[in-house]
């Protein structure tokens, strides 16, 4: 009886020692996760001190810095990168921006934005991006060489109608590079007349009626017959591409 008695003993404080361990490792736990809340969300350990931008080569300077600065104090773990995304992407020539968070103080964006094809001629020079957005920051002085649409005003570019000849637009300048044109250094402008199209040749001076459809064969045809009066060394004051299988010279 005395041997079972001192089992039973032994038995319970085995099972002390291990309740006050897990009690005392349970108070270590929750004083350890009380120190790294605290640290975490009250302290400086994890504030963020810079956003870094990276890229835009026509953004002018310190036109995004702002919206990224606001967010200067904030825990650098807990800045809503969405939402940040959705304010710099608010500007007209943000196409997209990344973000990595660097320990400790400091998140780099990269910013990804629109690359201006041509130049609207409204009330000021605007830039348009391949896809047909107007960049409308007023700050940034693009490159003169980039070709120039006209024949559209501002209250059209908000319609229908008028995107869709700014779209007709841009197809034919993509056309025009497929075909080995260099608009940058041949083509002066695309003007839009109602719903047709045509292109002043910059050296020559030419006026290349496109018409309103079938860009494709006529920008070919046009590449054809450049390419016949480039050996003659002379060039027509209008070329007229709208029939089919001819080719009207004046």
């Amino acid at each position: 009886m005395m041997v079972k008695s001192n089992k039973r003993r032994m038995v319970k404080r085995k099972n002390r020692k291990v309740s006050l361990s897990r009690v005392l490792l349970a108070v270590l736990g929750s004083l350890g996760s009380a120190v790294i809340i605290y640290i975490f969300f009250f302290t400086t350990a994890f504030e963020l001190r810079e956003v870094r931008l990276h890229g835009g080569r026509y953004l002018p300077a310190d036109s995004l810095q702002p919206v990224a600065d606001r967010y200067i104090g904030s825990n650098v773990f807990m800045v809503p990168l969405s939402e940040l995304g959705s304010r710099l992407m608010a500007h007209s020539q943000v196409y997209q921006a990344d973000f990595r968070r660097r320990p400790l103080h400091r998140i780099d964006c990269y910013i990804q934005e629109r690359v201006p094809v041509a130049l609207l001629a409204l009330e000021k020079m605007t830039a348009v991006d391949d896809e047909g957005v107007l960049l409308l920051n007023g700050e940034t002085e693009w490159e003169v060489d980039l070709p120039v649409i006209t024949g559209i005003s501002l209250k059209e570019t908000g319609t229908e109608a008028g995107k869709k000849m700014i779209t007709n637009s841009l197809k034919v300048l993509r056309l025009l590079k497929e075909f080995d044109f260099s608009p940058a250094q041949q083509l002066s402008e695309i003007h839009i007349d109602g719903e047709d199209i045509l292109l002043v040749w910059m050296s020559e001076g030419t006026i290349v009626q496109l018409g309103r459809s079938d860009y494709l064969d006529r920008v070919r045809k046009f590449r054809a017959v450049y390419s016949a009066l480039q050996e003659d060394g002379e060039f027509p004051e209008f070329i007229d591409l709208r029939f089919d299988r001819q080719v009207v010279i004046r």
